[in-house]
């Protein structure tokens, strides 16, 4: 075989060992940890008040925490607004410090959101978030955007419980990326080292190894090519035959 193919097939089958590799750890982790996410608890539950510990591992403020109600999203009053949301106020009695880069205008506050970017709990059959429906807690509100590192403390006329954003929010990217990588860059590598093994396969099958070179000694001296003996003349007139 080709010394091309004695080098390309190892190691393409390297990389394919190493997308395999790749694939296996990759989908693993991500199916796991977005399985974790299902029973990912409450911080605090079924309260009326609470204490939760903001992190803030970047130091560039956290994303904060929700506030989820037992209930439905219905509007009897027809006012316009969820009832969940009419029923429940909620203050912030402490806070950490925010960063005012992207704070907005709510300071480390509660405000109400159910779906992000819409206007508050207003009563409408696109503005509802169902991410807690099978146990029942439906989303009114938020609080601590861009919080950093303290204490947070609320106090609620009504019972709610509240899920810390963050460790959720790494769980559900650290999953997706974990997926991509296995799946993406698993299969991309396994491709690639089968792609390096087979050309390397037909390189080493068709290619000639040259033949070892054929050593050339020098000459060792000239030919010398034979004396040739001159006969002696004869002379005819003396009437001798010639030889």
């Amino acid at each position: 075989m080709h010394i091309s193919g004695k080098i390309m097939i190892p190691l393409g089958l390297v990389i394919l060992i190493l997308g395999v590799a790749m694939m296996v750890l990759g989908v693993g982790k991500g199916v796991g940890d977005l399985s974790g996410l299902e029973d990912y608890g409450f911080s605090v539950e079924n309260a009326t008040s609470g204490t939760i510990e903001i992190e803030d591992n970047d130091g560039e403020g956290d994303v904060g925490v929700t506030f989820w109600v037992e209930g439905e999203y219905v509007d009897e009053d027809e006012n316009g607004i969820w009832d969940v949301c009419d029923d429940t106020n909620i203050t912030i009695t402490q806070h950490p410090a925010v960063n005012t880069d992207w704070s907005e205008e709510y300071d480390g506050g509660f405000y109400y959101e159910v779906i992000d970017f819409h206007d508050g709990c207003v009563a409408d059959e696109g503005n509802q978030n169902h991410d807690l429906r099978e146990r029942g807690y439906v989303k009114i509100g938020r609080a601590c955007l861009a919080c950093y590192s303290g204490t947070l403390e609320f106090e609620s006329n009504a019972t709610v419980s509240v899920t810390y954003d963050d460790p959720f929010l790494e769980l559900l990217v650290g999953g997706f990326g974990a997926l991509i990588l296995g799946t993406i860059g698993g299969s991309a590598c396994c491709g690639c080292g089968g792609f390096i093994a087979i050309i390397g396969l037909i390189l080493g099958l068709t290619m000639k190894t040259p033949p070892p070179a054929t050593a050339m000694h020098p000459a060792t001296g000239m030919m010398e090519q034979p004396a040739v003996q001159q006969q002696p003349a004869h002379d005819f007139r003396q009437g001798e035959p010639p030889l």
